[in-house]
């Protein structure tokens, strides 16, 4: 009974392999059943209380097409000749043909007549189940089967026992297990909500627990069949045959369980097996056959109601909606097509296309055709009304298919478009004007394209200006990077540099050369890390009220023997100048550098001029609105092309000569002055040079320049017994520190993280230093320092750092007083530092040194 197929070269068809796989999972699932069933469901002279390989079999060959027989008679004939039973083969050959031609013929019966449903959702299919697959299928499988085995010896008294529970097994094993099959097998039946898988899983706990308290106890006068009768119609309300499917099965296991073990109401001491076999047979089958049809009734009563509700969504709809039997018949008539057409649904049902198919127009009848062969349509087209006026409209038909996809009429969506085919003329004329008016709206459109472009210069020069700031700042974050780490390498050059010159008497004259060659050297890459993290702004400064007037009326000795004598300088300083907060060591640096690239652009000489002024802001520029300190350097110079002005800041970039210029004096001023909060900006000279502006925030407050104390150079060394503990994670850095302090006369103990740092403290209450990094990995030294003085309240803190690294946090700034010793650091400054930080009060710091702490750098 299967397909015939040619055997195309390199393998079978698609479809052979196909029913070859569904075969072998139809005939394993049968063999297996049946060797449950004889295996473990036998009561001695009695036979299986339940034949559930029967379902098996029947859903198998209505899912996979009755072409798949031969999988079932394979499985059985496969089970009885593995069985211990010792009968002939033509007995075996016939109960296996019987079993097959079972569920064959039925299998069949669908194929050439109405496929069935496998939901099981209509009497209908539940009846075809019952009656087809179930009923018909045990007659014709107990009459081949027992009479195979009569004729092979089966004793006349007992034949018309085993017929009938052979027929019973049968019938119970399609109603239990082929809707299971049938209405669990569609991929669809498993897409539940969460909340309806665990109504479910409860409901077959409530028929499992029930199922088992009756069937599996004792006998007893309380326990009684109809006890689980609620939780099955349970199930067959809420899931109907998905639902009580799963339920029978359940129960049906139980059923037989106490079959076989002789519990429950079906089976008592002085009953037969073969009674206890068909009492469980009829009583499955009673609880199947009710509960199925009423699960099948619910499902088809809650499909005309969704039916009822769509036919109510139909007929108020304001479409006109319509359909056709295969005839084209008309069979429905909703509200929306008598408003527009206007016949009754009376007067309409049961005509045809005549009533709204315009006379004379040929193609239009040709569409149902079309749509009843399966073609879906949507197209403009023109109808008639009841009063014979044309009707414009949108009409989209498509095929009407019964569940097994075969068409059984058309239905049809028209929409009245008349007031769009009225719009549509409406600006078809409205367009023979449009190009005047196009005319007219371009003129205004130049016009305004002008003053836009207007606009759109004014804002590019504004993004320039951000994407200048947006560069700057990400070459200070790289700058400032690199030169963290470089003075970390640094820290250890110089302070081994540092304790090999102290010994430098036990060196030859030769090798002390060398040492100071290499000081120079580290001294030169320090002195370029600093103007690195200038330009970054992550130098440490100092901050503190100053009069510029006065530092750049101090500076002006300075500034001649910088330039030379054929270089004038000049000052123009304002009255009454506000104070600003800065570093006034940074700020000369910043008017060195600018007065040195004003000499070198005026070779032949020329005058600098240095101006300082008030200005007031509106916000308008860079800078916030406020109050601010200007400070302008101008030359007369050759000037700075437009072209190059927007790159003169950038670290390493010059114009000058190879060998005469590093390209970092303009971008150390940069990054000072940002880093003090002010701006820089440079502009044409009023004679063709150059004009650097500063501007810096005011200061509210009096203020003069500190003068920094004059030290004696020596490097105070330690007192007897005096304990620093070091914390650094950068092990290079943290050997030579420790090194630097034992040279010093310190006893030092180390520690590479700030976990191990608190160890060390907790361990060691003689430690009167704490000498750490500020950015380590983990716990940073600031952290540490909190916790050291949760400890020891008493305890010293000295910090040290390379400067901030790019993307520095607030949280990682250093506390108002904070201690700090900048990296690279020599001896002499460690040694100073430490004796600072050690004889210092604890709540504050040697008064030269607290402008400094409080403007500490942010990380280390």
């Amino acid at each position: 009974m299967g397909r015939s197929a040619s055997v195309p070269a390199g393998g079978l068809p698609g479809g052979i392999v196909r029913d070859m796989a569904a075969g072998l999972a139809v005939g394993a699932a049968y063999w297996a059943m049946v060797a449950v069933g004889l295996r473990w469901a036998v009561l001695p002279g009695a036979g299986t209380p339940v034949w559930p390989a029967a379902g098996i079999a029947v859903a198998g060959l209505v899912l996979g097409g009755s072409r798949l027989w031969p999988a079932i008679f394979l499985a059985r004939l496969g089970t009885l000749l593995t069985d211990d039973s010792a009968q002939a083969l033509w007995i075996d050959l016939a109960i296996a043909g019987g079993t097959t031609l079972a569920a064959y013929l039925p299998a069949l019966a669908l194929e050439r007549s109405r496929p069935l449903d496998p939901r099981l959702g209509s009497l209908r299919d539940m009846a075809w189940l019952t009656v087809g697959g179930g009923l018909a299928g045990a007659l014709v499988s107990a009459t081949i089967g027992v009479g195979a085995l009569w004729a092979g010896g089966l004793p006349g008294e007992r034949v018309a026992h085993a017929w009938l529970t052979w027929a019973s097994g049968y019938f119970v094993g399609v109603l239990t297990v082929a809707p299971l099959v049938l209405s669990w097998w569609s991929p669809a039946a498993a897409r539940m909500s969460p909340r309806a898988w665990g109504h479910l899983a409860a409901c077959l706990a409530a028929v499992g627990a029930l199922s088992a308290t009756v069937f599996l106890s004792p006998q007893s006068f309380w326990l009684r069949v109809w006890h689980i009768m609620p939780a099955l119609v349970w199930a067959a309300l809420a899931f109907q045959v998905r639902g009580v499917s799963a339920a029978l099965a359940v129960t049906s296991v139980c059923a037989i369980a106490g079959a076989v073990a002789g519990t429950g109401p079906l089976a008592s001491e002085d009953a037969a097996a073969a009674n206890r076999v068909l009492l469980t047979q009829q009583f499955i089958a009673i609880v199947a056959l009710t509960k199925l049809f009423l699960a099948a009734a619910v499902h088809e009563r809650r499909r005309v109601e969704d039916i009822g509700r769509l036919a109510a969504i139909v007929s108020s709809s304001p479409e006109a909606i319509l359909s056709f039997d295969r005839e084209g018949r008309i069979d429905s008539w909703n509200g929306g097509a008598e408003a527009l057409f206007g016949w009754t649904a009376a007067q309409a049902l049961g005509r045809g296309t005549e009533i709204i198919v315009p006379p004379g127009n040929p193609g239009v009848p040709a569409l149902l055709p079309r749509v009843l062969a399966g073609e879906t349509l949507a197209i403009e087209t023109v109808r008639v009304g009841k009063d014979g006026l044309p009707i414009e409209v949108a009409l989209t038909a498509a095929p009407v298919r019964a569940p097994d996809g075969g068409v059984l009429g058309a239905l049809t969506v028209i929409r009245d478009i008349r007031e769009r085919k009225r719009a549509e003329d409406a600006l078809h004329r409205l367009n023979d004007t449009l190009e005047q008016r196009v005319a007219d709206r371009t003129r205004a459109l130049e016009e305004a394209n002008a003053v836009l472009r207007d606009e759109i210069r004014g804002r590019e020069e504004a993004e320039a200006r951000v994407r200048q700031m947006q560069k700057m700042e990400s070459l200070g974050q790289l700058t400032g990077g690199i030169a963290h780490d470089f003075n970390n390498m640094l820290a250890v050059v110089i302070g081994n540099l540092a304790m090999v010159r102290r010994r430098a008497g036990a060196l030859d004259e030769r090798a002390a050369r060398l040492v100071e060659n290499a000081m120079e050297g580290a001294n030169r890459a320090a002195r370029l890390t600093a103007r690195l993290l200038a330009f970054s702004r992550q130098q440490p400064l100092s901050p503190e009220p100053a009069d510029v007037n006065r530092l750049v009326s101090g500076m002006s000795e300075l500034l001649r023997r910088t330039l030379g004598e054929e270089h004038r300088i000049e000052s123009v300083l304002a009255d009454d100048l506000w104070p600003t907060l800065v570093d006034t060591g940074g700020l000369e640096n910043a008017i060195v550098n600018l007065a040195v690239n004003a000499r070198d652009a005026m070779p032949g000489g020329g005058r600098l001029t240095i101006r300082t002024g008030n200005v007031r802001l509106d916000g308008a520029g860079e800078l916030p609105p406020g109050d601010y300190v200007r400070v302008s350097v101008s030359d007369t110079g050759t000037g700075i092309p437009e072209h190059i002005r927007e790159r003169v800041f950038d670290p390493f970039f010059t114009t000058k000569e190879p060998g005469k210029g590093t390209g970092l004096g303009l971008s150390m001023v940069y990054g000072f002055v940002k880093q003090s909060g002010g701006h820089v900006r440079l502009a044409p000279g009023e004679e063709g040079g150059t004009d650097v502006e500063i501007h810096l925030p005011r200061w509210h407050g009096a203020g003069t320049l500190a003068e920094e104390p004059a030290g004696d150079g020596a490097a105070p060394r330690a007192a007897a017994g005096e304990v620093v503990l070091v914390v650094e994670d950068e092990a290079e850095v943290r050997r030579t520190s420790v090194a630097m302090l034992e040279e010093l006369g310190y006893r030092v103990i180390e520690a590479a993280d700030a976990a191990r740092g608190l160890d060390q403290l907790r361990a060691r209450p003689d430690v009167a230093l704490l000498f750490t990094d500020v950015v380590m990995p983990g716990m940073d030294g600031r952290r540490l320092a909190e916790l050291a003085r949760a400890l020891r309240p008493d305890l010293r803190v000295l910090h040290t750092t390379g400067f901030a690294r790019a993307g520095e946090r607030r949280e990682d700034a250093l506390p108002p007083g904070a201690a700090v010793l900048p990296k690279p650091f020599t001896l002499e400054a460690l040694a100073q530092r430490v004796r600072e930080a050690i004889e210092a009060p604890r709540a504050d710091l040697p008064p030269d040194r607290g402008a400094a702490a409080a403007a500490a750098p942010r990380g280390g």
